[in-house]
């Protein structure tokens, strides 16, 4: 009689456990490893074992061991050494041919400008907060705009569940690719009925792609605020400090409830509170309710930036 197989894990294999660095990791996040705090630890060891070795030491035990994937691989036969791409399930085998350095890759590069913009993000592992939503990984600014950190320094940025359902937005007009962002200054504008709301960047840097898809996505009642309504991508040299200034997993869902509470004070201000039962916002009709606000809703949810504007 066979010895029973152990079942298999729902969640692909992580990038150190395809390169022999551990036994066994399941990747949890779609390969955003910017974002996986198993990534930084893993980096953070590996940092130091390099150290220790540069200053003639020798790393003990099996955190001794840990280098990066990308070292581990770099020890294979060159044309044995798989590209990222191949190991994310994107591609079939494909030698890497840039020492794992994207950047500097051609292909990389070629791979980006024709498959990401038209790619569909899957958001993963999310937080539901008043009947709103936001995946983990994904960074809120308080003035609701969210930022999806990427690889080498590439940002995503898009309106959050609560503007999108707020607003119900006409058309999104973004900056330009090639344009320079500056944090705090506008990156994006939502437009309705003749008004407008300025929406500021939290990052600087300079527009790589903004979605073809969002002036199509733009008024229709069912968003993907997320996914597939994203409104730009931007390459940013700062992003460690724009991150330190954001929200992240509970402290997000802690301010997008805290900015639940304050609408739900201001529609009983203004003539009977719009609450489905149990207290929850009733987001089908706030777009008709809020119509004629849009300035008192701008100064108070979504005006938060410089006063100079920026390159929209």
């Amino acid at each position: 009689m066979e010895p029973e197989k152990p079942a298999r894990s729902s969640s692909p294999p992580c990038l150190w456990m395809q390169a022999g660095v551990v036994p066994r990791k399941g990747c949890r996040l779609a390969y955003r490893c910017s974002v996986c705090p198993f990534d930084r630890a893993l980096r953070r060891v590996a940092a130091e074992n390099r150290r220790i070795r540069l200053n003639g030491g020798w790393p003990c035990g099996r955190r001794g061991a840990i280098e990066t994937w990308q070292d581990r691989l770099r020890r294979l036969p060159s044309r044995l050494q798989p590209c990222v791409h191949h190991l994310v399930g994107r591609i079939p085998f494909r030698a890497c041919t840039a020492d794992y350095l994207c950047r500097r890759c051609e292909f990389d590069q070629y791979f980006a400008e024709e498959f990401r913009v038209a790619a569909v993000p899957v958001a993963v592992a999310e937080l539901a907060v008043e009947g709103l939503r936001i995946p983990q990984g994904f960074y809120l600014h308080p003035g609701h705009v969210w930022l999806e950190p990427g690889e080498g320094g590439e940002v995503r940025l898009g309106l959050d569940d609560f503007a999108w359902r707020l607003l119900c937005p006409e058309r999104i007009e973004a900056a330009r690719t090639g344009e320079r962002l500056r944090r705090g200054r506008t990156a994006f504008r939502a437009l309705r009925e003749g008004r407008e709301i300025p929406f500021a960047s939290p990052v600087e840097g300079v527009v790589t792609a903004v979605n073809p898809a969002v002036r199509e996505r733009a008024g229709k009642e069912v968003s993907d605020p997320y996914g597939t309504d994203w409104v730009l991508r931007a390459q940013t040299a700062d992003l460690a400090a724009a991150l330190s200034r954001l929200k992240l997993g509970q402290d997000a869902a802690r301010h997008l409830a805290a900015e639940c509470r304050r609408l739900s004070f201001l529609l009983s201000e203004r003539g009977g509170l719009l609450a489905a039962d149990g207290g929850l916002l009733d987001w089908q009709l706030l777009p008709g309710a809020v119509a004629g606000r849009w300035e008192e809703l701008a100064g108070r949810f979504f005006r938060r930036q410089r006063k100079r504007k920026g390159p929209v």
